[in-house]
């Protein structure tokens, strides 16, 4: 495509290594150009799908819970992809990306990066709690930039922390846990239907702004959640 849909994540623990996963099996349209952890930056400007032996490696990684770090040195020697040191992590915050997923420690997005992430016009949907500081959020906000925050983001987590909470309540707890794995498949299938809907509303609000007016995504997203 000529303007593909790219996503970096910084982070790679529970909620990173997930978006990875799911980007890499599930969302062929999206080409993740790079993922960070603690131990360093992985970058694949074509894309980690672009190779199927990058995919499977960093598949690995998520399946075995490794570091990037040890990701298959004889790979990264080949052309096109990349791994940056620790001193580099923090480059991936403001990599030229459609989509950047904030996974990771609090506060990453700070006054210090917010412009270059607003002219970049990158789509933030924030997978760690409190992404941006106070003062670097109200810019992005008053400027137009697009967010999905954090609490829309992985709304689907409180929502099936409270369904469990609730049947422990109504079925006791010995029960429950024979039943859990049922009720998890069902709950992960509201949510990935709610997800998937959601997604689509946003996408399609992005899409058809015509750039008159600042667009607060955040706004759109709550409204799409009451809806």
């Amino acid at each position: 495509a000529d303007n593909p849909v790219t996503a970096a994540i910084q982070g790679f623990c529970d909620v990173g290594s997930s978006l990875a996963h799911f980007i890499l099996t599930e969302r062929s349209d999206i080409r993740l150009t790079a993922i960070s952890d603690h131990t360093g930056l992985l970058v694949c400007p074509e894309g980690i799908q672009s190779n199927q032996a990058w995919q499977s490696e960093l598949l690995r990684l998520v399946q075995e819970e490794r570091t990037l770090a040890e990701f298959n040195h004889s790979l990264l020697a080949q052309e096109g992809i990349m791994l940056r040191g620790q001193e580099r992590i923090d480059e991936i915050v403001t990599m030229p990306t459609t989509i950047f997923l904030p996974a990771a420690v609090a506060n990453q997005i700070t006054m210090a990066n917010v412009d270059q992430i607003l002219a970049n016009g990158t789509l933030v949907v924030e997978g760690a709690n409190i992404a941006f500081t106070p003062d670097a959020a109200r810019r992005f906000d008053e400027q137009g930039g697009r967010r999905v925050v954090d609490f829309v983001a992985y709304g689907g987590c409180v929502f099936t922390s409270n369904n469990e909470f609730i049947a422990i309540q109504a079925i006791g707890q010995e029960t429950f846990t024979g039943h859990f794995d049922r009720l998890a498949a069902d709950n992960n299938k509201a949510v990935r239907k709610n997800a998937a809907e959601i997604a689509a509303y946003l996408w399609e609000e992005v899409t058809r702004h015509d750039g008159s007016s600042p667009l607060y995504l955040s706004q759109i997203a709550q409204q799409a959640t009451r809806s």
